[in-house]
């Protein structure tokens, strides 16, 4: 067998990752019994970092403390994958919410560059992780200063694979891994909107019971007006007391990809600008986004933009349109949308 080859280092040679060739000659390949398969299922689980989930409080605590008020959200062009942020007035990152990048299959539609945490005098920018999909979180590959900032992660009780627990035990080495409790239909109230998951299985739908958030418009426009930040969890994942403003501004969910009828049913009805962002590269192995996905946000009387083709994206959540970042040497420009 071909030795292994490193696929990733970050983070000042504390994070390694390699993968194996996929040449065969002279192995034999049999079938797992039942026994080790249920074995392997239980290797590359959150509990066995052996730390629990955080007190709803520490969570609350921990998004509610930006430096400045968040009046933008930025909806970033990393390729197949999805970040974003919630910004200052001047475009400055406050919370990430997901810091993907394509994933190595996909590295052809990389694009960027993407924020780097702390990068523009904002210590201990924390990430909101949707779910633990590789291409949500990933851009630690990129930016390896993302490892040393907080995470507030879903508590998914099924396998999240080799990668993402490593990553996760390097943060919880570090003190900067919050796991967030089961919410059901609950939502964490934060000072700039709410927090909520999707009632997906916990076991089996890392899409369907991802972190889910809405950003609320600035006062003086209402307080029930919202950006509203999907993750890759379907419409008909969202519990139902989750979204109860009107939303202005959405990111796709799943990068455009194929949603069931059902889902498509439950598409938010915009109000104000209409706009949705779509977080998707090409090229891509997954056809995304769907055309049929597509044409139903234009039916239910969205603008869709895509960020392969667009660029970076910004919604303004107040009255006046959000201009691209005015930090000194920032490489990042946003697009009001």
């Amino acid at each position: 067998m071909v030795a292994p080859s490193t696929w990733w280092t970050a983070g000042r040679s504390e994070f390694t990752l390699r993968r194996e060739s996929r040449a065969t000659q002279g192995v034999r390949i049999s079938r797992v019994d039942d026994e080790t398969k249920r074995r392997l299922k239980e290797t590359f689980l959150l509990a066995n970092l052996g730390q629990g989930v955080s007190e709803p409080e520490k969570i609350t605590e921990g998004l509610s403390g930006t430096s400045e008020p968040i009046e933008v959200v930025s909806v970033y062009n990393v390729g197949q994958g999805s970040a974003a942020a919630l910004c200052s007035g001047s475009g400055v990152p406050q919370v990430f919410f997901d810091y993907g990048w394509p994933l190595p299959a996909n590295s052809a539609s990389a694009s960027g560059p993407l924020c780097v945490p702390g990068s523009h005098g904002v210590e201990q920018v924390p990430i909101v992780l949707s779910h633990w999909d590789m291409d949500h979180w990933y851009g630690v590959s990129a930016n390896s200063a993302a490892l040393d900032v907080p995470w507030y992660v879903p508590d998914y009780k099924g396998n999240i694979g080799t990668m993402a627990l490593q990553m996760a035990a390097t943060l919880a080495s570090k003190g900067l891994l919050f796991i967030v409790p089961d919410l059901g239909d609950l939502s964490l109230e934060l000072p700039y909107g709410r927090l909520g998951q999707g009632k997906g299985s916990r076991k089996t739908n890392k899409n369907g019971s991802g972190l889910l958030m809405l950003v609320r418009r600035a006062i003086e426009n209402g307080e029930g007006e919202f950006v509203f930040l999907a993750g890759d969890c379907a419409y008909n994942n969202i519990p139902p007391n989750f979204i109860q403003g009107t939303i202005h501004g959405l990111t796709v969910p799943h990068h455009g990809g194929k949603l069931n009828n059902k889902a498509y049913s439950l598409i938010p009805q915009p109000v104000g600008n209409h706009d949705a962002a779509v977080s998707v590269g090409h090229p891509n192995n997954y056809q995304h986004p769907d055309v049929a996905a597509i044409a139903a946000h234009t039916t239910a009387g969205w603008t869709v933009a895509d960020t392969s083709a667009s660029g970076h994206l910004s919604y303004g959540t107040s009255n006046s349109s959000p201009g691209p970042c005015t930090m000194p040497n920032c490489v990042v420009r946003t697009t009001a949308i």
